[in-house]
């Protein structure tokens, strides 16, 4: 039996793989488990794991980390499947899977195949406060949407800040996040780009600043202006396109898409341009030559 693991939202596909394999060693036990990192592992080793019974088990449970990051066993994913008997479970986790490979196509089509989407930004607050109310806390919807503005959508960190708030304050506000988490460096950006392409400079340069007090470096921060403006690009253009399918496409998580296409619905797509080419020639600027990144940073601030 082989089960495939895999999707972008891989704090749940972690989730599965836990779950999976705690069953196993439920019933059969730990000794009867065994575990590969495709990217480090020999190739034969794993494959002669596949082959053989476990001495000490009826059963046996293979599992193999990363298993796109092995060209030679990607290739070989069709003897896997053939290989694996009743009596061996194989568990392959793909972090990033392109179905149109042979061997992606392989794995949907003959294996348990089981695959994580990214929560929309709707289910991602709705995820906030259920996870909230099983960690015995409480939080709103309004804060919940707050604390994913504040510190990005990546599932496993919201977790632990939630495990951190709950603990100084079981109700969790606003104030409490603001005091206890620590902002992500892309939702700023995407702050300070709203701010500044509404002719709030004052508070572009504010946010600016803080980012600089926080040992964020001008070439970091023009790195992420670029990127934010990239994807702020990629939402004008998409014509009648919803929040998800730019999310697929651009390779972003859907919050980020559904936040960008509310910013550039009042964007001049020539200016937007501009403002795109505009940071990717201060980016190769201030690396190759000598000035005032701080200054030259700020000057393009202003000038959105």
């Amino acid at each position: 039996m082989v089960i495939t693991i895999t999707g972008d939202n891989q704090h749940q596909a972690r989730a599965e793989a836990r779950k999976v394999t705690d069953a196993f060693v439920a019933e059969y036990g730990s000794l009867a488990v065994e575990r590969f990192d495709a990217g480090e592992a020999e190739t034969e080793q794993i494959l002669s794991s596949i082959s053989s019974t476990s001495l000490l088990s009826s059963h046996k449970l293979v599992i193999i980390q990363d298993f796109e990051t092995n060209k030679i066993l990607t290739e070989a994913a069709e003897t896997i499947v053939e290989q694996a008997s009743d009596d061996v479970t194989v568990l392959i986790l793909i972090g990033k899977l392109d179905k149109r490979v042979a061997y992606g196509k392989l794995l949907k089509k003959t294996t348990d195949f089981r695959e994580f989407s990214a929560l929309s930004p709707q289910d991602t607050v709705n995820w906030v406060v259920q996870t909230t109310a099983k960690k015995n806390g409480q939080i709103d919807r309004g804060s919940a949407q707050y604390l994913i503005d504040f510190i990005g959508t990546n599932q496993e960190r919201l977790s632990n800040e939630l495990d951190k708030l709950i603990l100084f304050n079981p109700t969790i506000t606003r104030s409490n996040i603001e005091q206890l988490c620590e902002r992500q460096a892309s939702s700023t950006v995407f702050e300070l780009l709203e701010a500044g392409f509404n002719g709030r400079q004052k508070q572009a340069l504010q946010i600016y600043d803080e980012q600089r007090r926080q040992q964020v470096e001008p070439l970091a921060m023009i790195g992420m202006i670029g990127w934010q403006l990239h994807i702020l690009a990629i939402a004008k253009t998409a014509k009648d396109k919803s929040a998800a399918d730019i999310a697929r496409e651009a390779g972003v998580h859907p919050f980020v898409a559904q936040k960008s296409v509310q910013l550039a619905k009042n964007m001049a797509l020539p200016k937007l341009r501009q403002h795109v080419h505009h940071a990717v020639v201060l980016e190769e600027t201030l690396k190759s030559r000598t000035m005032n990144a701080d200054d030259a940073v700020k000057h393009f601030l202003l000038s959105l």
